[in-house]
C-alpha cells in the first residue's frame, strides 16, 4: 500500500509491504548438468540452497517542500521464519536445515539536512529469538559454486566483450575523428588550467561571496542486539557426518558510530564502536560421540576501538585505540579434536586442488566458448564435492544366516556375508528441512532393529553401543548369534556374528573351510584386513559388499560347539602364495572350556599351523600364527576370535632405505612390491624404507637374514652387507632376543690399495642391533636383561615385532650437511687417523 499526504511546507510518502512466503531457490548448475548426461548412471537431483520466510516492509519518507532542504526517510523491516536450508530437485525434497527460522526487526533512520551541513543515519537491528547455524563443509562448498556460478554470469561477458572491442581495427575515417576529438579535448583542457589559475587569485569573487558552499559530512551509528548465536560446523565431505565444534555466544551487544568528513579525499573517517559478549565452545569427541568442553567456562569479553582527533596532545594525527578487556579463558581439548579437524582441513584441501587442476583443465581445452568453460567448472566442482568413499553407518552380516533390518519404516534385506551403508533420516525441529544434531542435542535414538528368522534384536541407539561388550540372542536349536557396534574409520557399523569370527592380519591371503560330519565346506577368500582399510571405493546407499577382511563362521556349524563339551573345530586353512603352490594347513580348535581354561582372563593363546603340500612332502613350508581371544558378555557367555598373523614381523627403523636378505621361503613385504629373487644365489632380497616392514612365515625354530645400506654416500666408502653374513634369529613362540639385542655391523668395504684385509677385520663399520620392539628405546644400550622390566613393554596379545636400529642417528633436513666420525685407524696408517663418513 501507498499513502501520500502533502502540507504547507512537507510532503510525506507512506509505503508498505508484506509478504505471505517467499521463496528463493539458488541452484547449482554442475548438479543440473551431471543430472543431464546419458552416462549416469541414476539421475542426480540438482542441489539448492533455498530462503525462505515472511517479510513485512515499511518506508516512510518526509521531505521540506519549500528548498528541498530537509528530508527525513524511515526504513523498517520486520521478518518472521527466515530460515534458510538445502533441498535436492524441483520439488525441494531431502531439506537439510542452515539456520533454523528466526524473528528480527531492522530500523534504519536516516536524515538529510543542508542547514546543518551533515547527513545521519541511525541503524538499529534486534533479533528476536535465539538462532541456531549449522554449517557443513558440504553447504560451504556449494554456496561457494553458487557464488562463483554468479559472478561469471553477471560481469564475465561484459568483460569479454569490452576485450573484445579493444582489438576491433578501425578504419581511416574513424582514426582521423578519434585525432580531432583528441585535439580539441587539449584545448579545453588549456582552458580549464586557466579558470583554476584564475579561481586560486586572492581577488576571486567566489571566494569571498555572501552564500559560501557548506562542508557536508556523513554519520552512520549503529546498534545491534542478539539474545543468543549458537553456529555449528560439520564435515561431511566424502559421506562423513561428523560434527567439529559448536560457538555459542549470549548477550551480544554491539555500538558503534562513524564520522565520514568530507573536506578532502585524503581525509580519514573517524569511528568508535564498542562489543560486549559471553563465550562457549564445544567440540565434538568423535570416540564418545559426545560434545566436550572447549571452554571449561563461558568466556566474557569487551571490546572497545575508536580512531579519533588526539586530545592530550596537539598533533594533526589521529589516534587509533583498541582496548579488550576479558575474563580468564580456560581451554581444555583431546588429541580426538585434533585428528578431526586435521582430517577436515585435509578434505578440503583435495576438494580446492581437485576443483583447481578441473578448472585449469577446462580453461586450456575450452578457451574459446565462455558459457562452455562455466558450465564446465560447476560439473566440475560437483563431481568433487559429490564423491561418496563412505557412509556414516554400516551393517555387516557375517553370521551364516540371512537377516533383514529396519531404520525408520524402511525394511530392507542383509543377505549373510554382505555389508549395507546407510544413514539416518533428519527430523525437522522449527522449521522446513531436518536438524542435525549430535551428541547430547540429539533428540531421537538412531534405533536399529534387526531380523534373524523370528527373532528380533533391537539396537535402541546405534551411537551408545560404540564400544561396549558383545550381546548375544539364543535362536532355535541352541544357534548363538552376537551383536556388537565399532567405529572402523569414518563409520559406525552394528556386526551380526556368530560365536566364532576369523581376522586376517597378515599381509597374505587365506581361503578358509571348515570340516563338519566328514566333509568340507569353503567359506571363502580372507583377505589382509589392513589392505582391506586402504581401499577407496564409493559407497552408495544400500549397495551391497562383500566383505573379506573378517570372517563369522555360520551359525548352523559351529551350534554343537557352544553346548557340547567335547566338539571342536577343525578349519583348513590354505595360503594363497604368489607361486600359486597348493599349500594346506589344520587348525583345531579345541572345545570350548578346555579353550576358556588355556586363554585365562586377558592372555591370549597362540597356535602354530604348518602348510604344507600332502603330496609332494609332509614336511611343512609355511607356518602362520593364530591368535585366539576369548571375551565375555555381561552374562559371561564366551565369545571366540582366530586372529591370523605371522610368525614375526620385521621393521625398518633406520632413516634409510635398507636390504633385507635371506635364503629361506616365505618372507612378504607387509605393503608395496614384493621381493626380488637373486638369480645367482636363489636368494630373497627385500628393499625397505623407513618403517617398512617383512612379515615372516618361514618354518623352522630359526631365520637367517643379511642387511645392507641400499643408498651409497655423497661421498666417502660405501657399506656391505652385515658381518658374519647371515644373522638368525630365533621364531618359537617362547623364542626371544636378549634385551640388548643381536649387534650387527654394516662394513667399510676396502679400497683397492687394501685389498689384502682380511674380511670385516679392522676395517669399521656402522654399527646397528636387532632387536625386540618392546626393547627398542633411545636408552636399550643401557637397560638390564631382567625379566621385571621385559614384562613391563611387552604385550603378551600382539605380533612379534622385531626392529633394527642404530644407536645415534643424524639425520640432515637441508641437504647440506655432511656428517663425519674420528677414530683411530688399527691398520698401521702412517697418519695414525682417518676421516670416515656416517650416513
Amino acid at each position: 500500500s501507498i499513502e501520500r499526504v502533502d502540507s504547507k511546507t512537507t510532503s510525506n510518502t507512506k509505503c508498505r509491504v508484506e509478504t505471505s512466503n517467499v521463496q528463493f531457490v539458488f541452484v547449482d548448475l554442475g548438479s543440473i548438468s551431471s543430472s543431464l548426461l546419458p552416462t549416469s548412471k541414476k539421475s542426480t537431483l540438482t542441489e539448492t540452497i533455498v530462503l525462505q520466510g515472511r517479510m513485512e516492509a515499511t518506508v516512510d519518507m518526509t521531505t521540506d517542500r519549500a528548498g528541498v532542504e530537509i528530508s527525513k526517510n524511515d526504513y523498517k523491516l520486520d521478518s518472521e521464519r527466515l530460515e534458510i536450508y538445502t533441498a535436492k530437485g524441483a520439488n525441494l525434497y531431502h531439506p537439510v536445515q542452515l539456520l533454523e527460522p528466526i524473528q528480527f526487526s531492522l530500523h534504519c533512520l536516516q536524515r538529510v539536512d543542508k542547514n546543518d551541513g551533515g547527513d545521519s543515519m541511525d541503524v538499529k537491528f534486534a533479533c528476536l529469538a535465539p538462532v541456531y547455524i549449522s554449517i557443513s563443509m558440504q553447504n560451504v562448498a556449494l554456496a561457494s559454486a553458487i557464488a562463483t556460478s554468479l559472478s561469471e554470469a553477471f560481469f564475465e561477458d561484459s568483460v569479454a566483450e569490452v576485450e573484445v572491442d579493444e582489438f576491433c581495427s578501425l578504419s581511416e575515417a574513424e582514426t582521423s575523428k578519434i585525432e580531432l576529438l583528441n585535439s580539441a579535448l587539449e584545448q579545453v583542457g588549456d582552458i580549464d588550467d586557466l579558470n583554476h589559475n584564475r579561481s586560486d587569485h586572492p581577488n576571486d569573487i567566489s571566494a569571498h561571496d555572501g552564500n559560501p558552499s557548506k562542508q557536508t559530512k556523513q554519520m552512520l551509528k549503529l546498534r545491534a542486539t542478539l539474545p543468543s548465536a549458537t553456529i555449528t560446523l560439520i564435515n561431511d565431505f566424502q559421506g562423513m557426518d561428523l560434527a567439529l565444534f559448536k560457538l555459542t555466544t549470549t548477550h551480544c551487544v554491539f555500538g558503534g558510530e562513524v564520522d565520514f568528513p568530507v573536506l578532502s579525499d585524503s581525509e580519514s573517517p573517524l569511528f568508535g564502536c564498542n562489543v560486549n559478549t559471553s563465550v562457549l565452545a564445544e567440540y565434538f569427541d568423535s570416540t564418545t560421540f559426545k560434545w566436550e568442553n572447549f571452554l571449561v567456562k563461558p568466556w566474557e569479553v569487551t571490546l572497545n576501538c575508536s580512531r579519533s582527533e588526539q586530545s592530550r596532545f596537539p598533533s594533526d594525527r589521529l589516534l587509533t585505540t583498541f582496548d579488550i578487556e576479558s575474563h580468564q579463558c580456560h581451554v581444555s581439548f583431546s588429541e580426538h579434536f585434533l585428528v578431526s579437524v586435521g582430517a577436515a582441513s585435509r578434505m578440503w584441501s583435495v576438494y580446492s586442488g581437485a576443483t583447481r587442476q578441473a578448472t585449469e583443465l577446462v580453461a586450456s581445452t575450452t578457451k574459446d566458448d565462455s558459457n562452455k568453460q562455466r558450465l564446465s567448472r560447476s560439473m566440475a566442482a560437483h563431481a568433487a564435492r559429490s564423491l561418496i568413499t563412505t557412509l556414516p553407518y554400516a551393517l555387516e552380516n557375517h553370521s551364516g544366516l540371512n537377516a533383514s533390518y529396519s531404520i525408520g519404516e524402511e525394511h530392507l534385506q542383509l543377505p549373510s556375508n554382505s555389508t549395507r551403508f546407510f544413514q539416518f533420516d533428519l527430523f525437522p525441529e522449527s522449521g522446513s528441512g531436518g536438524m542435525r544434531n549430535y551428541g547430547q542435542d540429539v533428540k531421537k535414538p538412531r534405533a536399529v532393529t534387526v531380523f534373524v528368522g523370528d527373532t528380533e534384536i533391537c539396537i535402541a541407539d546405534i551411537d551408545r553401543e560404540v564400544g561396549n561388550r558383545h550381546a548375544y540372542f539364543i535362536l532355535e536349536y541352541a544357534t548363538y548369534i552376537f551383536t556388537y557396534v565399532v567405529k572402523r574409520g569414518n563409520s559406525t557399523v552394528l556386526h551380526l556374528s556368530s560365536q566364532v569370527e576369523m581376522y586376517n592380519l597378515s599381509s597374505l591371503p587365506f581361503r578358509i573351510a571348515i570340516f563338519k560330519d566328514d566333509t568340507s565346506q569353503d567359506l571363502g577368500h580372507l583377505s589382509p584386513i589392513k589392505k582391506e582399510k586402504r581401499k577407496n571405493e564409493i559407497r552408495e546407499g544400500n549397495e551391497p559388499l562383500s566383505s573379506h577382511a573378517i570372517f563369522g563362521f555360520p551359525a548352523p556349524l559351529i551350534s554343537g560347539f557352544a553346548v557340547d563339551s567335547i566338539e571342536n573345530i577343525q578349519i583348513q586353512l590354505i595360503p594363497v602364495t604368489n607361486d600359486n603352490s597348493e599349500l594346506f594347513g589344520t587348525l583345531i580348535v579345541p572345545p570350548l572350556q578346555q579353550l576358556i581354561n588355556m586363554t585365562g582372563p586377558g592372555k591370549d593363546t597362540v597356535f602354530e599351523v604348518s602348510c604344507s603340500n600332502w603330496k609332494e612332502t609332509p614336511f611343512p613350508s609355511l607356518v602362520a600364527n593364530v591368535r585366539t581371544n576369548v571375551s565375555f558378555t555381561g552374562d559371561s557367555h564366551p565369545f571366540i576370535q582366530l586372529l591370523i598373523e605371522p610368525r614375526a614381523i620385521m621393521v625398518n627403523k633406520l632413516p634409510i632405505k635398507t636390504l633385507v636378505r635371506t635364503p629361506m621361503p616365505h618372507t612378504y613385504r607387509t605393503e608395496g612390491p614384493q621381493h626380488q629373487v637373486d638369480d645367482e644365489s636363489n636368494e630373497i632380497v627385500h628393499s625397505l624404507n623407513h618403517n617398512e616392514s617383512v612379515e615372516i612365515f618361514t618354518p623352522g625354530p630359526s631365520i637367517a637374514l643379511s642387511m645392507k645400506l641400499a643408498t651409497s654416500p655423497i661421498s666417502g666408502t660405501t657399506t656391505g652387507w652385515t658381518d658374519g653374513v647371515w644373522k638368525i634369529i630365533p621364531l618359537g613362540k617362547t623364542e626371544k632376543l636378549s634385551s640388548q639385542g643381536l649387534r650387527c655391523l654394516f662394513p667399510f668395504e676396502p679400497t683397492s690399495q687394501k685389498s689384502n684385509q682380511a674380511p670385516f677385520e679392522n676395517i669399521g663399520g656402522i654399527e646397528i642391533f636387532i632387536l625386540e620392539e618392546e626393547d627398542a628405546s633411545p636408552d636399550f644400550a643401557d637397560k638390564q636383561n631382567s625379566l621385571e622390566g621385559r614384562k613391563e613393554n611387552f604385550n603378551e596379545n600382539s605380533t612379534r615385532t622385531l626392529v633394527f636400529t642404530a644407536c645415534n642417528v643424524a639425520v640432515d633436513h637441508s641437504g647440506c650437511v655432511l656428517f663425519k666420525e674420528e677414530f683411530e685407524s688399527r691398520i698401521g696408517d702412517d697418519k695414525g687417523k682417518k676421516d670416515q663418513p656416517l650416513f
